[in-house]
C-alpha cells in the first residue's frame, strides 16, 4: 500500500488555492446558467420548428386535395 505525505500548505498558498477553487466554481455556474439558456432557445425553436411544419403541411394537403 503506498502512503501518502500531506505536506502542510503556507497560509499563502492555501488562500490562492481556495482564490482559484471559488472562480473556478462560479465560472462552471455560470456556464451551467448558459447552458440552461441555450437549451431553453433550442426548445423553442424546435417549438417554432414543429408549428411551422404543421402549418406547411396543412397547407400542402389543402392544395393537394
Amino acid at each position: 500500500m503506498s502512503q501518502v505525505v500531506e505536506t502542510p500548505l503556507s497560509k499563502a498558498k492555501e488562500a490562492s488555492f481556495a482564490k482559484k477553487l471559488d472562480e473556478f466554481l462560479a465560472q462552471l455556474r455560470a456556464n451551467n446558467r448558459a447552458t440552461l439558456e441555450i437549451r431553453k432557445e433550442i426548445d423553442q425553436l424546435r417549438k417554432a420548428n414543429e408549428r411551422s411544419y404543421a402549418r406547411a403541411k396543412k397547407a400542402v394537403d389543402a392544395l393537394s386535395s
